[in-house]
């Protein structure tokens, strides 16, 4: 919690709406629950928030637990990204694939910030994942969850509406 030090101003933003909504059910902006937040007149994506608001719940409000929802789909993206090389070229293209991952500047940046911006590498590799999978195993329950998961994605980050396929 001390690198970086002090917060980005959206991170602040997700943070205290995320408290606000742990402790009270609503917003700064008093809107209870809403699909989509406000951020200084302009939107922004309550995913990352709401995850922020359970992590309160369990570790109690701090910076820890606010940046906690980033590492943890910063570890997802680099265990699953790897897991995807894996199953397309090898064993060991999948163990280089994961290490480039895990030292590549953005996914170590996406583990130190709270910003909803990040979910997105997880969220859309979590779907990319179960889609491949679902294809593979044809079944309709692995389609239904690698659906869920483009809808997670989605609900991650704006620029999701342009990135994740629709059907």
């Amino acid at each position: 919690t001390e690198v970086p030090y002090g917060l980005h101003v959206d991170e602040a933003a997700m943070a205290y709406d995320a408290y606000c909504l742990s402790e009270y059910g609503v917003t700064r902006d008093l809107l209870s629950y809403p699909v989509y937040l406000m951020n200084y007149t302009s939107g922004q994506n309550a995913l990352s928030s709401y995850l922020a608001a359970a992590c309160y719940k369990v570790f109690g409000a701090s910076l820890f637990a606010a940046r906690l929802p980033g590492v943890l789909f910063s570890l997802l993206t680099v265990f699953l990204g790897g897991r995807i090389v894996h199953r397309g070229l090898g064993k060991r293209a999948g163990l280089v694939g994961t290490a480039l991952l895990a030292v590549m500047p953005f996914f170590v940046s996406s583990a130190r910030f709270g910003l909803e911006s990040y979910l997105l590498s997880g969220t859309s590799t979590l779907f990319l994942y179960l889609f491949i999978i679902a294809i593979e195993k044809k079944r309709w329950w692995l389609f239904a969850l690698a659906g869920a998961a483009a809808g997670l994605a989605v609900y991650s980050y704006a620029v999701a509406d342009i990135s994740v396929p629709y059907t």
